[in-house]
């Protein structure tokens, strides 16, 4: 029997009943062996559900204090702290990466034959994925080879790699760009990542159950990403807990639970403040939330479009005016800044259809759409 586990305080019906459903939907398609949702109504909880496995192997079941690669989840996170140091003069957004890493400062671009870039990326760019550089391991490392780096040392094989293009002409989605971000935001704060972001993210959101690195009290609590095969779901070969990293890796690389992720968008759907504390500045969270770039630029799809780091979901998406981001285990974050609603739903699994978490995207967004007018769905502005 598939276990089930429910918060009962302050739950909406209408959210808790439809999530329910929808994850029950899921399981039945063979779309995850488990997953959890969490919804909250500025700081108020309104629906939270666990259906399933962390461990198919153990039959150990997902639980509220599951923990999770959280994966590409981790790049708003890392931007999220640069904008910090923004708003207190350290980083300026339009300046060239290479005023903070030197080694930048002469790129070449793989046009044919490889020939010197007109300009270097700026900030902005690493934040939009439209820097060029590539998104692949530099220098043909495997992750494993990656992860034995430390992130000085990583940044530093990255700068040697032609970019893919001109920066600002193409949006290809890049998480070694995210990484030279961490890597700034490591030299501007004077701090290896995992304390920056300690100090600048988990500390003043009391996400305490979030790192880069594997922690002891985590053994039994962490989910086994899965893939399907054969009908059948597989564990990934790879030791989830990463032994021997060193590499605090920006693009993917934070454990988190439900309740930690939930904190981290609930400050973006209540505006820059988290119970009742002033975290990032109102101005700071507009820009994040503005789609940054231009329609001319190539490499754009659908009716997705990039602020600083998170997607902007435009009209005419049946989510318009939802913002979130995605991770590559089935990880998933969204908030609806007019309405103040946000939602996490997180599974661990590879290689299936991102239906659930589109289908609990389009719940939040149905159930924001009363109070708000159409013309406020985030508007695409440059």
């Amino acid at each position: 029997m598939i276990p089930l586990f429910l918060s009962l305080a302050m739950l909406n019906p209408d959210v808790q009943a439809e999530s329910v459903a929808l994850i029950e939907a899921g399981l039945k398609r063979g779309d995850y062996p488990g997953a959890a949702f969490l919804a909250r109504q500025g700081d108020e909880e309104i629906a939270f559900v666990t259906r399933g496995w962390a461990d198919l192997a153990e039959q150990r079941p997902i639980l509220r204090d599951t923990v999770y690669q959280a994966m590409s989840m981790t790049k708003p996170i890392v931007v999220a702290a640069a904008m910090r140091l923004v708003e207190r003069g350290l980083l300026d957004l339009d300046a060239p990466i290479s005023r903070y890493l030197p080694s930048f400062a002469t790129m070449r671009v793989q046009d044919g034959d490889a020939r010197r870039t007109s300009r270097t990326p700026t900030v902005r760019e690493l934040m939009t994925h439209t820097s060029g550089i590539h998104p692949d391991n530099p220098a043909g490392l495997s992750d494993e080879q990656k992860r034995a780096l430390t992130l000085a040392d990583y940044t530093e094989l990255i700068a040697r790699e032609p970019l893919t293009a001109e920066p600002g002409t193409r949006v290809r989605y890049s998480g070694t760009g995210t990484t030279v971000l961490g890597r700034i935001v490591e030299v501007l704060s004077g701090k290896d990542l995992e304390r920056a972001l300690f100090d600048e993210v988990f500390l003043p959101l009391g996400m305490d159950e979030t790192s880069f690195f594997f922690r002891p009290e985590w053994r039994g609590r962490l989910a086994q990403p899965v893939y399907r095969e054969e009908g059948k779901w597989v564990a990934l070969d790879e030791n989830p807990e990463r032994p021997g990293a060193r590499l605090a890796n920006p693009a993917g690389g934070l454990y988190s639970t439900a309740d930690d992720m939930a904190d981290f968008v609930e400050a973006f759907a209540c505006g820059g403040t988290f119970r009742g504390l002033r975290w990032l500045k109102p101005e700071t969270v507009g820009e994040m939330l503005r789609a940054q770039v231009k329609p001319q630029v190539a490499g754009q799809e659908g009716t997705t479009r990039w602020g600083l780091g998170f997607n902007l979901h435009v009209a005419p998406s049946p989510i318009a005016g939802v913002v979130g981001h995605e991770g590559a285990f089935g990880t998933s974050f969204w908030f609806h800044p007019q309405t103040g609603r946000s939602g996490v739903a997180m599974t661990q699994h590879m290689g299936r259809p991102a239906t659930i978490r589109n289908e609990l995207a389009q719940l939040l967004a149905r159930m924001a759409a009363s109070p708000m007018s159409g013309h406020d769905a985030n508007r695409e502005s440059y």
